[in-house]
């Protein structure tokens, strides 16, 4: 068969999801748009309720593309054909994907032969175009179209059918930076994602593509974390940190899971179809729907297995050596039910904890505590002082501490055990003595100390004791002490959640979950607000047996902030960091100006830091090789990009590691003791709070004697080199 090119329309078309607009229009201006025979079982052109249990889907995703495409495109087509509708859009679209022959690399709309009838597992038919003849020629006989070349989301998306064939079943996974993210933040991820070639949408079968997992550890990273990644060169990115790993898990199995609670399990009882037989209508619906699920079930166990190994191996207990607390427990009980779990105090005094009570599934809540138990702002407000705190036009942080100093010494009050049961004392920074606080002398996290206390004596002066001669009955002053606004501001510093209830951020005391011990790779996942059934939910991240202690990851925390806000620091922890400042050093002021300009073009900060290992970020190299410029380096910046890592010349990056190491012994040096000294007093007797002051000692010195030690390597290598 000979067709004459003129009678057809010839368009370029790479993807499903973008539309031929152009190609569209031209079929509305030749006016055969519904002359075209249509398949019946065209996604796009079936009613909402079809579509209800495809969510998530590929289907669904190239759905949601297109109609925002057409909604936008809609309007100039318009302008040529002014009764066009979204309908007639969409039905010239489904036109072009079903009818359409492919010929090379062109889509060849031909006016009586319909791609959507001529469908097989393999193509031996097919057009060519005629050479010195401006005609398509039907060579061979059979299927025109190798369907078996197309994923199913394709074929469905095409042509309304589906080949069986399960190795064309893909899940598809979009990644994003998170909403939460300041848009200068999403930027600045989206740029080192495309300089590295990392994609952030994928087609997953059954595993877990390593690029699927460097794309979502660096698109969670939070802004200190993104910092030492920013100029990263290598599309391999390993683990970042255990609370980075935590939030990539729980995008894994996010992304199976949307498939999986949308599309319930076909109730269709047809036998099995033979493989690589054609389906058509509800057969392919039903076949599709199979397909996603099964293959978002392999996905959900292959992302359940880096969950199991991301969480440290289970710690079961032996009850008999714990002290089992039973008045918050019955407590509970008696108000909302049966607890999973069995609160226990450490008989070596390292405090209390949550063990499981039963087996408890992986992606199932531990803890479901309901709304009425847990204590904020809300219940502030709403309590028998709430109308006062209203009239005081208080804030939200002074209106729950007000409340809780209320509470606690409330002989009826609704929390009475919970209030006993939480601790009378804290090892924070913020109750320590001046002489201990002495012991941070050098330490910024001194700073940050005075800093809180400040700031919170400055909220207690705002308020008593005016508040006090007002409502002598209300606030008595044996009651409303800054010892007792300190001692509740510990209490929220170490005891509290950030929740997202209704859409609103809030600040709750969580009665038995506030139990659960700090461990970085811990074996709880989520906590979430569960609108349904009014409650927090806390859900394991793996299976736990009976009698595991349940550990929760509290947030990507370095040591001041741990010992800050709950009193405990980890001497080994790998989000650990030295904070430092630098600045242009030059003796030349049109110099420093030029360092000062050219920091500033490439976005580069003064303010570092050093991690852990002590090694040396790129920002950090990059930031001090300008800051160093001298009147020699100027014939050598002429495209020279310093957030790439290149050095400039020699005599530069002889006098960047020279002046790091000055700043690095520098800062050494301001420490009142030596790291040596340090460690020998952590051999004798100290207090708790002197200890933890000379253990936070050493975590910085050993940060920057690291740091120290490979610089002089560095120089080292430099003079062997040159020699």
């Amino acid at each position: 068969m000979l067709i004459n090119s003129s009678e057809c329309l010839v368009y370029h078309h790479t993807t499903c999801s973008q539309l031929p607009a152009e190609a569209c229009v031209r079929l509305f201006n030749a006016g055969t748009l519904h002359s075209f025979p249509l398949p019946a079982g065209l996604p796009l052109m079936q009613p909402a309720k079809w579509w209800e249990p495809l969510e998530g889907t590929e289907l669904a995703v190239v759905r949601k593309q297109l109609e925002a495409q057409m909604e936008e495109f809609l309007p100039q087509l318009q302008k040529q054909h002014p009764t066009a509708t979204l309908g007639d859009l969409t039905q010239s679209l489904c036109v072009l994907l079903s009818c359409s022959v492919p010929v090379g690399s062109e889509w060849v709309l031909l006016p009586s032969i319909y791609c959507h009838e001529h469908l097989g597992h393999t193509a031996t038919a097919r057009w060519v175009t005629t050479e010195g003849n401006p005609s398509y020629r039907l060579t061979g006989e059979g299927p025109l179209v190798a369907i078996g070349d197309l994923t199913t989301a394709e074929q469905m998306w095409r042509y309304g059918k589906c080949l069986v064939d399960d190795t064309k079943t893909y899940l598809l996974a979009t990644v994003e930076v998170p909403a939460t993210d300041l848009e200068e933040m999403k930027a600045a991820k989206q740029r080192l994602l495309q300089r590295l070639g990392l994609p952030t949408t994928f087609r997953l079968t059954d595993t877990l593509p390593v690029n699927l997992l460097s794309s979502l550890r660096l698109l969670m990273a939070t802004e200190w974390e993104f910092y030492f990644y920013q100029y990263s060169s290598t599309q391999s990115v390993p683990r970042i940190s255990h609370w980075n790993e935590l939030k990539v898990l729980k995008c894994l199995k996010a992304l199976a899971t949307v498939v999986l609670t949308s599309t319930p399990p076909p109730t269709s009882t047809c036998p099995s179809p033979a493989l690589y037989s054609v389906l058509e209508g509800a057969d392919a619906y039903h076949h599709y729907r199979r397909t996603q699920r099964a293959c978002a079930e392999r996905i959900l166990r292959a992302a359940q297995s880096l969950c199991d190994a991301f969480c440290e191996p289970v710690v079961v207990s032996d009850l008999q050596t714990h002290h089992i607390v039973t008045p918050i427990s019955n407590w509970f009980e008696q108000h909302w039910g049966p607890l999973p779990v069995t609160i226990f105090e450490a008989q070596d005094g390292k405090g209390r904890g949550l063990l499981t009570a039963t087996h408890i599934n992986a992606g199932t809540p531990l803890l479901s505590i309901p709304l009425d138990a847990v204590i904020s702002v809300d219940v502030a407000r709403q309590s028998q002082w709430g109308s006062l705190y209203q009239q005081l036009s208080l804030d939200d942080d002074n209106t729950l501490v007000l409340f809780v100093i209320h509470e606690l010494n409330n002989p009826y009050s609704k929390w009475a055990p919970f209030w006993d049961a939480v601790p009378k004392q804290y090892d924070t920074p913020m109750l320590w003595s001046v002489t201990e606080l002495l012991e941070l002398e050098s330490c910024t996290l001194l700073d940050d100390t005075v800093q809180a206390k400040d700031q919170l004596r400055q909220s207690y002066d705002a308020l008593f004791p005016r508040l006090t001669h007002q409502f002598p009955t209300q606030f008595p002053a044996d009651l409303f002490t800054y010892a007792a606004f300190l001692h509740v501001r510990c209490i929220f510093d170490s005891r509290s959640f950030k929740m997202n209830i209704d859409g609103r951020p809030l600040t709750c005391l969580i009665p038995v979950a506030d139990m659960v011990n700090h461990y970085p790779d811990g074996n709880v996942a989520y906590r979430s607000y569960n609108p349904a059934t009014r409650s927090i939910e806390f859900t394991c991240l793996r299976d736990l047996p009976p009698n595991a202690e349940v550990r929760m990851n509290y947030g990507l925390m370095q040591n001041w902030e741990t010992l800050l806000y709950y009193g405990f620091l980890d001497p080994t922890s790998p989000t650990d960091s030295f904070h430092f400042s630098i600045a242009p050093n030059s003796d030349d002021e049109h110099m420093c100006n030029l360092a000062e300009r050219l920091l500033s073009s490439f976005e580069l900060p003064l303010e570092h830091f050093l991690p852990h290992t002590g090694h040396h970020p790129v920002q950090l190299l990059a930031a001090l090789r300008v800051c160093v410029l001298e009147e020699e380096d100027l014939p050598y910046l002429k495209g020279w990009d310093p957030t790439t890592g290149r050095t400039l010349s020699p005599s530069n990056e002889s006098r960047m590691q020279a002046t790091l190491a000055a700043t690095l012994q520098m800062l050494l040096d301001g420490f009142p003791t030596t790291l040596q000294e340090d460690q020998a007093a952590l051999t004798a007797d100290l207090t708790s709070h002197a200890r933890l002051a000379v253990m936070y000692r050493v975590s910085q010195k050993l940060i920057l004697t690291r740091a120290l030690a490979l610089v002089k390597m560095n120089a080292n290598r430099s003079d062997t080199s040159s020699e």
